[in-house]
């Protein structure tokens, strides 16, 4: 209870309580009772919760008896009568009564039974004073909040200040504002903000100022909250801004402000159509436009419509723009009260761009009219000629896309480009014509340039002319007379001796021509002869006394020395040789000659270790020492390059030279002995300057060159031969020979030949090896090849050679010359021995402490090589595990790191050792290192720290966990002991129990590690038990232990489940909630709270729903999506909420939550915009439409009111709750003022003003027109003009008439007619445009017309109308170009008879036409010089009306014969005249000459040129004379015969040239047929060409005819007929055998057509290799001229294999080109042989060969190479020319190897079906094996004797007893009748053996000599078939009796075993009916039969076959001589 201080006033009333009392004491007994304790003002908090004990009334009765308390006037506070304690029973507010009064009362009782009216009372007023708290929120005054403003407000303008806020709480933080943005204007509180006036505790003013700029046309509406707030309390209301539109946007475009038009639109064409709107949507004005800048005028613009449109022609070429584009500045004014406004804020300026569309209207023009140039004759093709032209079509795209051509009937020029578009620079360039200053024609070209459009129609054009002038130059090069020539000398002539004279003729004149012309000689050897420059004399040179001289840094020559021949042309191009220095040349030789230990001549070996090499690439040396063959060994002559130098050293009596550039350190020399000849010491040596040893022939060039030798040259070939002396040595071909060859090898890399060579012709040299015992003992040499070989029984072993190079000599001998060649061969060691180990296994023990480095073995190997071969390298390949390395090189092995028993105790090393050969061998061992091991760790835990886990519940004596430690020294687990140390307590808290010592006795460890419950646990003492634990090794030697940690922790056993906080219980599990709808996904419900008593809480869940989620953890619900209260107004869901006990325990409640509503849904109109009509002066009420608008929301939210803002809005009403739309005022409906009425619907919902929403839509108001306006014409008057040419078809545009009205629709549509002036009809006017066109052709119509034009609205129909005047001018027009009449051709000329011509002469009269009228077609004629017009020059004059062509003076055809002028013919066109060119030739000629004649002699011109010879070469010349006396000209025309254009010929000389580069193989003969003629342009066209007769023009005199040979050229390289041959041949061919053919052929012609062939490879694959073994050198094979390849060796050895044989043929002649084949050859044995019969010759067969082939190739699948084709030989030997054998062998593609016969005879046979047809056309009879392998039985002369007679015997034993005994049965003879008889059986049988399963016999009858030959092989013995059938191949032996399987056999023999002998049998011995099981029966068969057989033998079957028996793919037999009746029967 509260205390309270007494007061002043407190004793105050106490005292006058005490004087009232004591008079009642002293008067009554019954006092009444009396206050003791009473307190008034008493303070009391607002806030006081109900039941607050206020204060207690204390008293007592001076009479003892009881009192009670009471109270009066008061409901706020009730009073205890027992106690006087006061309570509060109502709650406080402040804001209604700062204070209370009332009274309270003590009573005492009288009658102690009860209350009664004798009791006392006594009343005491008492104050409770209420103290303010902050309860109340802000309240906003005088809402709701909105205003108007207008768009344009200025930033910090005040648009309301009545906000006013008041706080009823005196207490609290002062009064605030802030604003809140909605959803509908979220940048409403960045627009506006809020601005306090006035801030007291309780009130607070404010106002709205503006803070951005505003845009009626953005937002018209904005909706803020504003938020109040006393620091606890916030309260809200709405504020709504209504923008008022203020007509401040300037109009704003829209759409497209481009556009594209054609050029030649008509006017009056619709261009675009502006359109703009006014920038102020609210009440938008009406919009009119006009055109500020119009370029040209060419636009009009539709102000009220915004068309614009063509006002005039267009003209794209005037433009300035080359890309046509215009641009136009268009205005777009708002109408202000009926007026255009000007203003910035009422008009827009836009740029509009017009691109103005080509069309074709301007022609190609050049820069100029007229050129003129001059250039060289004979100028390059492709030169361009120097000229300033271009070319411009001002029109673009395909309209400017144009040609250009020339008008040059020379066809000497041509132009480029060839095409252009728009712009191009030109050039003319010389072209395929070749210029000719000679040739009068090709002095002066006139060339006429035309530019032509190439898409277009009509294609304009334009010309220009260009004079060409050709200057003369050197153009004629100087002509031998012949080709080539020839010279001889004699080897010993001396210097000057006159040669031969060469001279040659150069038609150019002056220097150009003979006068100017010097000879000279060039190439190898020149320098020996002498030529005279002027005269072409050539003599001998003095090569001893001038050449050295003259020749300057060349090589000097020593006088009649013999020179080492040249060496090999190979040897000769090798890029890199060896210098030798020459000064060092001697020291050299010495120092060779000391290494040699000797004063003889160095041996090589000495001369290759001395020899220093420069390899400075500086200057070349050449050394030329020369033994002479009259003088002394010692006198040797050398001669260096620059100057002389000592003589070399005489020791080396050798040729020896060297030539070195950018040399190489190679040596080589040549070593020669002195022949054992006399030499004559004192014998002059006479010096001479040709050696026939060194050069035979000298092929020089001849040369000629005029201008002084400074101009054209020609050059002949000069061959000066040598005749010869036999005087030179033999000459090594390489000073020394170099070659490889592997130790053990006996065939060197590439064969080792030695060759010398001897300019003597009649040598025969021999080579001998000059070397030790060992070399000889090695190496051997072909004495007349030269070739080294190997000797078979030789070793090569560089171990016991001790070196690997041999170095020795071959000496060369001719007979009387010796030379020694080096050789040096390098024997390589092969590695051919791999390292081994000393020992197969190492082995060896190692410390585990051992030290890195330690030492473990040596492992060491051997290799028997030599060098890097025998070098070892030692490397482990594995098992070391890094732990162990080797030293490389010594093989010693140590450790790379700490070794650990425990981790590895074994190692199997291998070791690797590997030399350093190529390719490198290997050698490997096994190195085992074992570890020992040593006791040096300590135990340890794993982990160091164990958890374990036991229940609170555990009974003692449970197992909790059991300790894990490892010591990997130890023997056993049992080693180790556990034991406990400390423990630490923590409790559930997490917080260490103090004195924690005390929970040891709770758990106990064993010596083995486990951990038992040792007391009851209790888990509020401890809930975890933290155990120091040691493990200790019992067997160390030392004291090892290791420490870890056991946690142990206690888990709970779960008992109470968790509870949500009040109000929820168990007894009533459920939760009411609250949320208000549309609250952002993610808002908070609530945070369910919850607590356990003896667990904490685990997780909150709650049922699935899709409304709200639950945080597991916090517990706080969530939103999970947006609540609208229109759907859904209530959620329910279950919550639950789960502990962390085991088990785990949960408690669930009911969750209900309400959705509060909102007014969360604004207004929409049905429509953004409406579009309403209303007629003009429509009256007041009319309907204009009806809106409609919706909200979602429910109730009052939902329910929607209209209204109508806008400039506009007063003119209009609307219902306010149907949305109809009326006219209020009708004074605005003027469509001529306004066409468009734009108003602002607004729709507001009903809800509370601080949460009404609305929305509006645009209302688009459309004023109908009514016909009340006139049309009204643009101008008063028109006017135009155009040329009378203007187009009709489609008609030009002249102009347009416009004219505008302001009503609109059909009553604005204008019609235009014409209603006076066009009374001819010439003009057309279009009714809806207004354009003016010609209805017809203008032409000479010219003047000026005057139209009258009447515009009429309503489409013409209306009442209303307008007229105006419009003026055309037609004016003339040049359209047409001159054309000359006369002269017609474009180069004429005319000639004038006799030698003066008077003055004023009539040349001609020059014509011309001009289609154009009146001035445009009057002609003018004038010269053309230096491009102007003149009526006349020095000689000739023009009249310019009549075009008279007269000489001004007299001319003499002796001072000049021939005039060129140019010849104009002009009009007088306007606007510009034309000009047309014609290039006339003026020519005097003697009328008494004749044509010129060729003389017989020399008609027909025989001509010879070789192919190739290339371009514009002459060949030759023509000459045709003219009798007159004067030496008149002749020119020159080809008429037949070149029809290739292959030749020329010079006009002015009949120089014959050709045209293009000949080929023989093309036309190797030509006959040309040349006119002469006294005219120099003479045209002969392609008409008059043909219409030539040949035996005409060979009549006629003044005609030539030309043969022309075309001589071959050794310009074609062979051919083989194909580029792979297949062939075979036979394992036992003899040699020479012809194998096949190869055939190359040569275009070319004689001794350039002569082919060889060789054989350059011959690899061998071996029987079913891939890979060839190699060339086989010497080839085994032969070729010979012919082609034919045959062999050279027996084919025995390479039986079953096969050849790649590579074969070239080379040409003869130079320069020997050639071409390669491959010929593959199979080495088959003659049982791999198919025999295929035809009924055809062999030629016929050769024809088809290749079909067959292809035939059986696609039947088989293989590759069918024929072997042989020849006569078919039948049963009986006779040889059928008719029939032939065709034998071929089928190779198997992928393994190239032969096919057996048996398995191609089943492939044909399988596939008769697809052969048979093939069978028939090639008449095919048989397809079988070719041979059969037999042998025949050698027997004794003797033996064959005896059996000869005793045979006989029998034989006459026989024929007795058939004579006498047995005559009718036993007849010598057959009769006929019998012979008959068995035909028929016989044919019998046949007929059955036609139903044999071959496929062969299938649908196939036999022919008649199939069942000839069947019969006679079945049943009659072969006795009399030639053994020269059997070929050669047949000689393998098998055995008698053998039986092997016969695939193909269809008949069987009746008995087995046969045996074969060669007794003949007799012709009268009948075997068919004798038993042949008779053997001696069967040995009388005759061995020429087994050869028959032998034809019939398959590959597989090496036994002969019987005569029954069936061995081919069809059956034949063999016949018998006797069967003629058998055969003429069938």
């Amino acid at each position: 209870m509260p205390r309270f201080k007494l007061t002043h006033t407190h004793y105050q009333l106490f005292a006058l309580a005490l004087i009232c009392i004591v008079p009642l004491i002293s008067s009554e007994t019954n006092r009444p009772p009396v206050f003791t304790q009473v307190l008034n003002n008493i303070v009391l908090a607002e806030n006081a919760p109900i039941g607050t004990v206020v204060t207690q009334l204390q008293g007592y009765d001076p009479e003892g008896s009881n009192v009670t308390f009471g109270a009066i006037g008061s409901e706020h506070f009730e009073v205890d009568p027992v106690t006087g304690i006061i309570t509060l029973i109502k709650p406080l507010d402040r804001e209604e009564k700062d204070s209370l009064l009332f009274h309270v009362t003590i009573r005492d009782r009288v009658n102690p039974e009860g209350e009664s009216e004798q009791d006392n009372i006594v009343q005491v007023p008492i104050t409770i004073i209420v103290l303010d708290e902050n309860d109340n929120p802000p309240e906003f005054q005088n809402t709701p909040y909105e205003t108007d403003v207008n768009e344009d407000a200025a930033i910090g303008t005040t648009i309301f200040n009545k906000i006013l806020v008041t706080d009823r709480d005196t207490i609290g933080e002062s009064l605030d504002l802030k604003c809140l943005p909605q959803e509908q204007s979220p940048e409403a509180c960045n627009k506006f903000r809020l601005e306090p006036l006035l801030r007291e505790p309780t009130i607070l003013k404010a106002a709205i100022v503006l803070n951005d700029t505003l845009n009626y046309n953005q937002r018209m509406i904005y909706h803020f909250q504003i938020e109040a707030t006393d620091g606890v309390h916030n309260s809200q209301t709405t504020f709504e801004v209504r923008v008022k539109d203020v007509q401040d946007k300037p109009p704003v475009f829209q759409g497209s402000l481009s556009a594209v038009i054609d050029e030649d639109s008509p006017i009056g064409t619709l261009v675009l159509k502006v359109q703009a709107r006014d920038g102020d949507t609210g009440e938008p004005r009406k919009i009119v436009y006009d055109l500020l800048t119009n370029p040209m005028d060419y636009f009009l613009l539709d102000e009220k419509s915004g068309e614009l449109r063509t006002a005039k022609p267009l003209d794209r070429e005037a433009l300035p723009d080359s890309t046509g584009l215009i641009t136009v500045t268009v205005r777009a004014r708002e109408v202000v009260n009926g007026t255009a406004s000007s203003d910035t804020l009422t008009s827009t300026v836009a740029q509009a761009t017009i691109t103005i569309r080509d069309v074709n209207d301007s022609p190609p023009t050049f820069n100029k009219k007229e050129y003129e140039v001059s250039l060289q004759e004979n100028t390059a093709p492709g030169t361009p000629l120097a000229l300033d032209m271009n070319v411009t079509d001002r029109d673009v795209g395909v309209n400017s896309r144009f040609s250009l051509r020339l008008d040059d009937v020379s066809g000497v020029f041509e132009v480029e480009p060839k095409f252009v578009n728009g712009f191009s620079q030109v050039n003319i360039r010389v072209g395929n014509g070749t210029l000719d200053y000679e040739n009068p024609n090709q002095r002066k070209f006139i060339v006429l340039v035309i530019a032509e459009e190439t898409d277009t129609k009509p294609k304009l054009s334009s010309t220009a002319t260009i004079t060409i002038t050709v200057l003369d130059a050197n153009d004629n090069k100087p002509m031998f007379e012949h080709e080539s020539y020839s010279a001889s000398i004699s080897e010993a002539a001396l210097p000057g001796q006159y040669i031969t004279t060469i001279t040659a003729k150069d038609v150019d004149s002056g220097q150009y021509g003979d006068a100017g012309i010097r000879y000279s000689l060039s190439g190898t050897g020149a320098e020996l002869f002498h030529v005279n420059e002027q005269t072409g004399v050539i003599t001998l040179a003095d090569c001893h006394g001038t050449m050295a001289d003259n020749t300057g840094a060349g090589i000097s020559r020593v006088g009649r020395q013999r020179r080492q021949l040249p060496a090999k042309q190979e040897e000769q191009s090798e890029p890199e040789t060896a210098m030798l220095d020459v000064d060092n040349y001697s020291t050299l030789m010495s120092s060779a000659s000391l290494l040699a230990g000797s004063n003889e001549p160095p041996s090589i070996d000495a001369l290759f270790n001395a020899f220093v090499i420069n390899t400075e690439p500086t200057s070349e040396y050449k050394v030329v020492t020369q033994s002479e063959a009259r003088s002394s060994i010692n006198d040797v002559i050398s001669e260096t390059v620059t100057a002389p130098t000592p003589a070399v050293s005489a020791h080396l009596p050798s040729v020896m030279e060297t030539s070195v550039t950018n040399a190489s350190p190679t040596v080589f020399s040549s070593y020669s002995q002195p022949t054992t000849a006399q030499i004559d010491v004192g014998a002059e040596v006479p010096r001479t300057c040709l050696d026939y040893e060194t050069e035979t022939t000298y092929f020089l060039s001849y040369k000629a060159t005029d201008d002084g030798g400074q101009g054209q040259t020609s050059v002949v070939a000069l061959r000066i031969s040598v005749t010869d002396a036999n005087d030179s040595p033999p000459v090594c071909e390489s000073p020394l020979y170099r070659a490889a060859v592997d130790e053990g090898a006996h065939v060197f890399d590439s064969p080792l030949v030695v060759k010398a060579r001897d300019a003597d012709t009649i040598s025969d040299i021999t080579y001998r090896i000059i070397g030790d015992e060992q070399i000889s003992s090695i190496f051997t040499i072909d004495k007349r090849s030269g070739q080294i070989t190997v000797r078979q029984n030789a070793t090569l072993d560089v171990t016991h050679l001790q070196r690997d190079h041999l170095v020795f000599a071959v000496e060369a001998n001719d007979g009387v010359f010796t030379t020694n060649c080096g050789v040096n061969i390098t024997v390589r060691d092969v590695n051919n021995h791999a390292p081994r180990f000393l020992a197969a296994e190492y082995s060896a023990v190692v410390e585990e402490n051992s030290e890195i480095g330690t030492s473990v073995e040596k492992l060491q190997a051997e290799d028997l090589d030599s060098g890097p071969n025998a070098e070892i390298r030692y490397r482990i390949e594995h098992g070391s595990f890094n732990d162990f390395r080797i030293d490389e090189r010594t093989g010693d092995v140590f450790v790379s790191r700490k070794l650990d028993y425990d981790r590895r105790n074994t190692y199997h090393i291998e070791v690797l050792a590997t030399d350093l050969g190529t390719p490198s061998l290997s050698g490997t061992t096994t190195l085992t290192v074992n570890i020992t091991n040593s006791n040096d760790k300590d135990p340890y835990f794993t982990p160091a720290t164990q958890h374990a886990e036991i229940a609170e519940d555990a009974p003692v004596g449970t197992l909790v966990h059991t300790l894990i430690a490892l010591d990997p020294d130890i023997p056993t687990y049992s080693a180790l002991e556990f034991a406990g140390t400390d423990v630490v307590a923590i409790d559930k808290d997490g917080k260490e129990v103090p004195n924690s010592d005390q929970f040891k006795e709770y758990f106990t460890i064993n010596r083995k590690g486990q951990v038992i419950v040792n007391k009851d646990l209790n888990r509020d003492l401890f809930a975890v038990i933290r155990i120091s634990v040691l493990v200790t090794d019992s067997t160390a030697p030392t004291v090892q232990q290791g420490r870890g940690l056991l946690n142990i922790q206690i888990t709970d056993v779960n008992k109470t489940p968790p509870k949500f906080n009040p109000p929820w219980t168990p007894e009533n599990p459920v939760i009411k909630l609250q949320m208000t709808e549309e609250q952002p996904i993610g808002s908070v419900l609530t945070t369910l709270q919850a607590y356990d008593d003896d667990s904490t809480i685990g997780e909150y869940t709650i049922s699935p729903n899709k409304y709200f989620t639950i945080n597991k953890t916090t517990g706080v619900i969530s939103s999970t999506t947006r609540i609208d209260y229109e759907t859904l107004k209530e959620v329910k869901f279950v919550a639950s909420v789960s502990d962390t006990g085991v088990p785990s325990l949960t408690s669930t409640a009911e969750v209900t939550v309400d959705i509060i509503n909102l007014n969360d849904n604004e207004p929409h109109f049905s429509q953004t915009e409406y579009h309403f009509n209303v007629t003009e002066n429509s009256p007041r009420g009319t309907v204009a439409g009806k809106v409609e608008a919706f909200d979602a929301d429910v109730g009052p939210f939902g329910e929607l009111t209209y209204s109508l803002i806008g400039e506009y809005s007063k003119y209009f009403s609307i219902d306010a709750y149907t949305g109809s739309i009326m006219v209020a005022d009708a004074m605005i409906l003027d469509r001529e003022k306004i066409s468009e009425i734009t108003l602002t619907a607004v729709a507001q919902d009903k809800a509370p003003t601080t949460v009404q929403k609305s929305a509006t839509a645009a209302i688009h108001i459309n004023v109908l027109d009514v016909n009340d306006n006139a049309p009204i014409f643009t101008q008063d008057q028109y006017t135009t003009s155009l040329a009378e040419n203007a187009a009709i078809n489609p008609p030009a545009a002249l102009l347009q008439v416009k004219a505008h009205d302001a009503d609109e629709g059909i009553f604005g549509d204008v019609r235009y007619y014409i209603v006076a002036g066009n009374e001819q009809g010439l003009f057309r006017l279009d009714a809806q445009t207004g354009i003016v066109y010609p209805a017809q052709s203008l032409s000479g119509k010219k003047g000026m017309y005057a139209l009258e034009v009447v515009a009429r609205d309503t489409q013409g129909s209306g009442t209303m109308e307008s007229r105006t005047r419009v003026l055309i001018t037609v004016m003339g027009v040049n359209q047409h170009r001159p054309v000359f009449v006369i002269p017609a051709l474009s180069n004429a000329t005319i000639e004038i008879p006799g030698d003066i011509v008077q003055q004023d002469y009539l040349l001609l009269t020059v014509k011309a036409t001009d289609n154009d009228t009146d001035e445009n077609g009057v002609l003018s004629y004038h010269f053309q010089v230096s491009n102007e017009n003149v009526q006349e020059t020095d000689d000739f004059r023009i009249d310019a009306v009549t075009g008279e062509l007269r000489t001004k003076r007299e001319l003499n055809r002796k001072e000049r014969a021939n005039y060129d002028i140019i010849l104009v013919a002009r009009d007088a066109g306007n606007p510009t005249p034309f000009e047309t060119l014609r290039f006339l030739s003026i020519s005097i000629v003697d009328a008494n000459e004749n044509r010129p004649e060729f003389s017989d002699a020399a008609n027909p011109y025989k001509i010879s040129i070789k192919e190739n010879s290339g371009r514009d070469v002459r060949i030759g010349r023509i000459q045709a004379t003219a009798r007159s006396k004067h030496n008149r000209d002749v020119y020159y025309y080809l008429l037949l015969g070149n029809e290739d254009n292959a030749f020329v010929v010079d006009k002015a000389t009949g120089d014959i040239y050709t045209n293009k580069s000949l080929d023989r193989e093309e036309t190797d003969f030509y006959t040309l047929y040349i006119l002469a003629s006294i005219k120099s342009d003479l045209h002969i066209s392609e008409e008059e060409r043909a219409s030539f007769s040949i035996k005409s023009l060979e009549r006629d005199t003044t005609v030539a005819k030309v043969w022309i040979t075309v001589l071959d050229e050794n310009d074609n390289a062979p051919i083989f007929e194909k580029e792979v041959y297949y062939a075979g041949v036979n394992a036992k061919a003899p040699i020479n055998s012809v194998i096949t053919v190869v055939n190359a052929t040569d275009a070319d012609e004689g001794k350039n057509a002569k082919i060889e062939y060789m054989i350059i490879a011959s690899n061998l694959y071996k029987y079913g290799a891939t890979k060839a073994t190699g060339s086989i050198v010497p080839s085994p094979f032969a070729i010979s001229t012919d082609g034919r390849i045959t062999t050279a060796a027996f084919m025995a050895e390479y039986n079953q294999d096969r050849f790649e044989l590579e074969v070239i043929a080379k040409e003869l002649e130079q320069p020997q080109q050639s071409t390669r084949t491959k010929v593959y050859v199979w080495v088959f044995d003659s049982t791999q042989l198919v025999r295929v019969i035809l009924s055809r010759p062999p030629e016929e067969v050769h024809q088809e060969q290749e079909e067959i082939i292809a035939e059986l190739r696609n039947a088989t699948q293989h590759r069918i190479i024929v072997d042989e084709i020849r006569y078919h030989v039948d049963a009986m030997g006779r040889i059928r020319m008719d029939w032939c054998d065709l034998f071929f062998h089928a190779v198997e593609p992928h393994t190239q190897q032969i096919a057996a016969v048996d398995e191609i005879l089943k492939v044909i046979d399988a596939n008769y079906d697809y052969l048979r047809d093939y069978y028939a056309g090639f008449a095919i009879e048989n397809v079988v094996p070719a041979y059969i392998t037999i042998v025949q039985d050698e027997f004794d002369l003797a033996v064959a004797g005896l059996v000869a007679l005793i045979i006989v015997l029998f034989v006459g034993v026989i024929s007795f007893i058939v004579l006498c005994c047995c005559l009718k049965h036993w007849n010598l003879s057959v009769p006929v009748e019998n012979r008959r008889k068995e035909a028929l059986i016989k044919k019998q049988i046949i007929e059955d053996l036609n139903t044999t399963e071959n496929p062969l016999w299938i649908e196939q009858k036999l022919k008649l000599y199939e069942e000839q030959e069947l019969t006679m092989q079945v049943f009659s013995e072969p006795d009399h078939i030639s053994s020269s059938d059997s070929p050669a191949q047949l000689e393998h032996h098998v055995p008698h009796h053998s039986v092997v399987d016969n695939t193909y056999a269809t008949i069987q023999p009746r008995n087995g075993n046969h045996g074969l002998s060669s007794t003949p049998v007799h012709n009268s011995e009948n075997i068919g009916g004798v038993n042949m099981s008779n053997n001696n029966a069967l040995g009388r068969l005759h061995d020429a039969h087994i050869n028959e057989f032998a034809d019939y033998a398959t590959l597989r079957n090496n036994r002969a076959p019987s005569m029954y028996e069936f061995t081919g793919s069809t059956f034949q037999a063999p016949i018998r001589e006797g069967d003629d009746a058998v055969a003429e029967l069938i």
